[in-house]
């Protein structure tokens, strides 16, 4: 499998001199492989409009669209997604219910009622809507497993494996605490919950977690359905992740903080000689699987 990054920023698109070299725009990651014509999409964010515009040039697109959920920077891409007007794509749309709403419904009207479409026109491509819970399921030989995450609103992470090869994405996440979560409500059984998800992400060849703060900054943030990057870390090393990409990066975190970052846990990890690589997810960078 490879996996290429067209945005992995949170929040809010963060463009600018100072966030050049790991992007700007908001969450959305392209997974292929050579077997299949198939094109997997993990959300929509802003990054999706030039992945969009680079899938055009190719006829009778097959797309499967994974959003985590739909919060404004995981979805606001979808509207300037060109292959929906285009009549020779077929996408599938795969994700968790909307409070008070389907997925379809949701969806449709998010493209629709934006000024982008009243010029490109209605939807043209073939649309199929699959709402998830905690399943597995294939399509052909790709294995796709999910899981509920602890975030604001329902979200799922989801792990795709291949050829005894697996990615996982848990990309708006927060360490399960006893107390009031992420969806406020009430938790007694952390240990359970995060055991869970350690299994969830075990022995993965590439993880892209949340690390969106500072281990100080977190103090400010607990609660919000965000991990720090130590938590990050130290997930990813309990459950034999080998290499760890540290995305949803805060918008105001600068290109040269974010190479701080990475190059103080690379020397950690290199000094307690633990068996895992750290990178910063960067757009236009590509990862073998």
């Amino acid at each position: 499998m490879k996996i290429r990054i067209y945005g992995a920023r949170g929040a809010i698109p963060a463009p600018g001199e100072k966030t050049q070299k790991y992007g700007g725009n908001t969450s959305c990651v392209l997974v292929s492989y050579e077997e299949n014509q198939k094109k997997i999409i993990i959300d929509a964010g802003s990054g999706i409009r030039v992945l969009g515009e680079n899938l055009i040039k190719e006829e009778n697109l097959d797309i499967h669209i994974f959003l985590t959920h739909f919060h404004s920077d995981h979805i606001m891409g979808l509207p300037f997604f060109l292959p929906f007007y285009q009549k020779s794509a077929q996408i599938t749309i795969y994700g968790p219910n909307p409070v008070d709403n389907s997925m379809e419904k949701f969806v449709k009207s998010y493209i629709e009622n934006h000024e982008i479409a009243a010029r490109l026109g209605n939807i043209q491509a073939a649309l199929i809507f699959r709402e998830l819970n905690e399943e597995t399921f294939s399509l052909e030989s790709l294995k796709v497993k999910t899981q509920r995450v602890n975030h604001p609103v329902k979200c799922i992470g989801y792990r795709f494996e291949l050829n005894e090869k697996s990615v996982t994405f848990t990309i708006d996440h927060e360490t399960y605490f006893d107390g009031i979560n992420a969806e406020g409500k009430a938790v007694k059984e952390s240990e359970k919950l995060n055991a869970k998800h350690i299994e969830f992400i075990r022995n993965s060849d590439i993880l892209l977690s949340d690390a969106q703060y500072l281990p100080d900054e977190y103090r400010q943030y607990m609660g919000w359905g965000h991990s720090s990057i130590l938590d990050a870390i130290n997930r990813a090393i309990a459950a034999n992740v080998r290499i760890l990409v540290l995305f949803h990066h805060d918008p105001n975190r600068e290109d040269k903080q974010i190479d701080k970052i990475v190059t103080h846990y690379r020397r950690v990890i290199e000094r307690k000689k633990l068996p895992i690589k750290i990178y910063a997810a960067r757009e236009g960078w590509e990862y073998l699987c």
